[in-house]
């Protein structure tokens, strides 16, 4: 078996069932080291720089929230919001959003 469909197979081996939204799946493939230090990625922890740039990349492309984004990557709101910064990726906060959170704020 190729590498390639090797990792498919890891991949399809832990299917995550659709009524359990709270679990993980655990997905492993090759990524150069080369790749990672020309990205300033950590070696020691490049899954989980991985995880990060994973979440921004979806909220970039609106698939979730910036809470899910902060959830995914582990990271605060102000550590996310530099991420965003550092990659000049904007921060969607829409006029809806700050009613929102004027709102939540009454009850503080």
């Amino acid at each position: 078996m190729d590498k390639v469909a090797n990792r498919e197979a890891v991949i399809a081996a832990a299917p995550v069932p659709i009524n359990n939204p709270g679990a993980s799946l655990t997905i492993r493939f090759e990524f150069p080291s080369g790749l990672a230090t020309q990205l300033g990625l950590s070696q020691r922890n490049v899954s989980h720089e991985l995880c990060r740039l994973v979440a921004l990349f979806l909220y970039e492309h609106g698939q979730i929230s910036l809470g899910k984004a902060c959830e995914l990557g582990q990271l605060s709101y102000w550590e996310f919001a530099e991420l965003n910064r550092r990659w000049q990726i904007p921060i969607r906060y829409t006029a809806e959003d700050l009613v929102a959170d004027m709102e939540r704020l009454v009850d503080v």
